[in-house]
């Protein structure tokens, strides 16, 4: 889950809002998980950046047991991109996240995936016999 404060609903300048304390602390009870997102100036004039990185199938030493987790799925789209990742290739865009390159980037999640993630979009919008020429499978 995650909690999108954009415009000062749990923070306001550098005050955190009355209730919000309360708030957070009645989900943590839960065990739920969260993460807060703000677009709050304070912490942006700070340079700090909150970026996630969504690698899909990664050629390490761990890709069966996801394989394993995931099911014959993981594998179908593994296929459908060609190749499962390199580690070396998600070091490669981990390091320009992180590098001053990357200072505008801000709020984002990276899918480093080889298209998975459109592979089950698409298959979740049964989308599958679509083609951009206008034939189908």
């Amino acid at each position: 889950s995650y909690l999108m404060d954009m415009d000062g609903v749990l923070v306001h300048e550098e005050h955190i809002i009355p209730g919000a304390d309360a708030f957070i602390a009645e989900l943590t009870a839960r065990d739920a998980n969260f993460i807060v997102v703000t677009n709050n100036p304070i912490y942006t004039r700070r340079d700090l950046r909150a970026n996630t990185l969504s690698p899909g199938g990664v050629a390490t030493g761990i890709l069966d047991d996801f394989a394993r987790a995931f099911g014959p799925g993981m594998a179908r789209n593994i296929a459908r991109a060609g190749r499962p990742g390199r580690p070396e290739e998600i070091a490669a865009i981990a390091a320009f996240a992180l590098s001053p390159a990357a200072h505008w980037l801000k709020g984002a999640d990276i899918a480093i995936d080889g298209g998975i993630g459109a592979f089950n979009l698409a298959d979740a919008l049964d989308l599958g016999g679509l083609r951009l020429d206008g034939s189908t499978e």
